[in-house]
């Protein structure tokens, strides 16, 4: 400990195993007068390191100095019942960096788990309440082991930035509730959150573990940049949330979201961008060969309460903007979403792949109050295929509210069926969006349906919608399109109005357009005024039938 202006002395412990237990601790602090006044640096090298029941090693300052460093070179580390390794500072001094490598880099493996008897986490935590910026932490290893309450975190409470996290390993995986990785800016902090990267062969997150990028003061919460070899997985209730959140005093952006490897795979999982007040939410980019989310997994970047802006989500193929994945799945329930209930518009949804395959899910941008929707833009180079009551929607909201985005579609081959529905609707002042289907052949079958509407919401007493349907446009890849088959009841293209609004137009292009077995093409009106015109539909083919 130094207190005058002089430096801080180092700590150096070499052993074959190292053990610290039962609040065993390694400090080293300044609270010196001066910026001279810098804290010791605390060097653990071992085969073996081990820290047990609330054993902490620890360097901090008060004062301007800055705080000394903590580096762990051990073969295996281990730290469990609260054991924790912190750098702080509460003064004008930066808090040191934390690093944890290997004898010689990287480690063989790092496990960080449990509580102590006051539920603290075992953990290794930099944090910042003065303007001295937070420290850092590093991890390289081979296998970084994370559970039952096993946290890093970097954070900010003060008007000093946060330190970044970042980690390089073989695998790196996170199980269990309260389990995570955190870069967050505390309420009524001024400082920027903390970047998190992470560079692995293979990243797993299961039984509700969660890696967080959140801000709830004025400076913008960090990026969250995942880059795995093989796999990132997130099962069981795991997510990953980058997140603004006003906490009376303003607050910053979110941060982005940017997975990349060649299978992202949520069952159960999910992946979230918020912004509740006046900063934007974060952008997401999931880059892969194979993207699959089932067993109610949630893609969701949504802005509400303020004129925050919702963020994108792009899904896109391994060689970033303009490429394409393999295969986008998405089943069993679950839904990528974007939506906006405040001032500001709601993201953009964009899908580039080969094939898209929706089955019993969703995918929609919606608008609940006076912000836009956002656009659904889907190129796939084979197939899409929207089938099991799947849909496909942009709507915008009763009352005043924004207008509803675009779904536009380019594919050779386009399927809706077992009441699929790509739709477009209106129950406010907003306008519908169109849909546009860019498609060398297209079928709608068993009740597979294309649809705007401005209609009436179901809830109790809504008032009528003023805004108007939009258009239905479906036609080929480069002039018409080669064939258009709707069979089976319920099956059509329906364009509708039911308050003031105008009913939308249905264009069909294609050298052959068949109805069959009750399909139909529909615009209608039940509109309460004679401003509720219905959609002309016009058919451009050279065979119909």
């Amino acid at each position: 400990d130094t207190r005058g202006t002089g430096m801080g002395g180092n700590i150096f412990v070499n052993a074959n195993s190292v053990t610290l237990q039962n609040g065993g601790t390694l400090s080293a602090a300044t609270s010196g007068t001066a910026p001279t006044a810098t804290g010791g640096t605390i060097t653990v090298e071992g085969n073996t390191v081990q820290l047990n029941s609330g054993a902490t090693i620890t360097t901090a300052t008060s004062g301007p100095g800055n705080a000394g460093e903590v580096i762990v070179k051990a073969d295996n580390l281990t730290m469990n019942g609260g054991a924790t390794i912190t750098a702080q500072s509460t003064g004008s001094g930066n808090a040191g960096n934390v690093t944890i490598q290997g004898l010689a880099s990287p480690a063989d493996s790092v496990v960080i788990s449990g509580f102590d008897e006051n539920f603290n986490s075992s953990g290794i935590f930099t944090n910042t309440q003065g303007t001295g910026v937070g420290g850092n932490i590093f991890v390289n290893a081979n296998s970084i082991a994370l559970s039952d309450g096993g946290t890093l975190s970097a954070k900010t409470t003060g008007p000093g930035n946060a330190g970044n996290i970042s980690i390089h390993a073989d695998t790196l995986t996170l199980d269990g509730f309260f389990t995570q990785i955190q870069a967050n800016t505390g309420r009524d902090s001024q400082g920027r959150g903390g970047n998190i990267d992470v560079q692995v062969r293979a990243a797993s997150l299961t039984g509700g573990s969660s890696i967080l990028a959140n801000t709830e003061g004025l400076g913008d919460a960090g990026d969250i940049r995942i880059q795995a070899a093989q796999s990132i997985a997130l099962t069981g209730g795991s997510f990953i949330t980058s997140s603004s959140f006003d906490s009376g005093k303003g607050a910053g952006n979110a941060g982005l979201i940017h997975l990349t490897a060649p299978t992202i795979d949520l069952q159960g999982g999910s992946i979230i961008s918020l912004s509740q007040g006046p900063g934007n939410a974060g952008d997401m980019i999931l880059e892969a060969n194979t993207v699959t989310a089932s067993d109610h997994s949630i893609i969701v970047a949504d802005t509400s309460f303020g004129p925050g802006r919702g963020g994108n989500i792009s899904i896109q193929g391994l060689n970033g903007s303009g490429s394409l994945a393999g295969d986008v799945t998405i089943s069993g329930q679950s839904t990528i979403t974007s939506s906006t209930s405040g001032k500001g518009p709601a993201g953009n949804i964009a899908v580039l792949t080969e094939r898209l395959t929706l089955t019993n899910s969703s995918m929609n941008t919606s608008t609940g109050a006076t912000g836009d929707a956002g656009n659904i833009t889907i190129n796939a180079s084979d197939s899409v295929q929207v089938s099991s009551v799947s849909e496909l929607h942009s709507s915008s909201g009763v009352g005043p509210t924004g207008n509803a985005g675009q779904i536009t579609i380019t594919t050779p081959t386009m399927t809706v069926d077992q009441g699929g529905v790509i739709s477009t609707s209106s129950s406010g002042t907003g306008n519908a969006g169109g849909i546009t289907v860019n498609a060398n052949s297209v079928s709608l079958l068993s009740g597979g349906q294309l649809t705007s509407s401005s209609s009436v919401d179901p809830a109790p007493n809504a008032p009528p919608p003023t805004g108007p349907a939009g258009t239905v446009t479906v036609t080929g890849l480069a002039g018409p399109a080669n064939s258009i088959l709707i069979d089976g009841s319920g099956s059509g293209i329906f364009t509708n109005t039911q308050g003031t609004g105008a009913g939308g137009n249905i264009f069909v292009n294609a050298n052959s357009v068949t109805l069959q077995n009750g399909g139909t093409l529909s615009a209608a009106t039940s509109g309460t005024e004679a401003s509720a015109t219905g959609g002309t539909i016009t058919v451009n083919a050279n065979q119909v039938q």
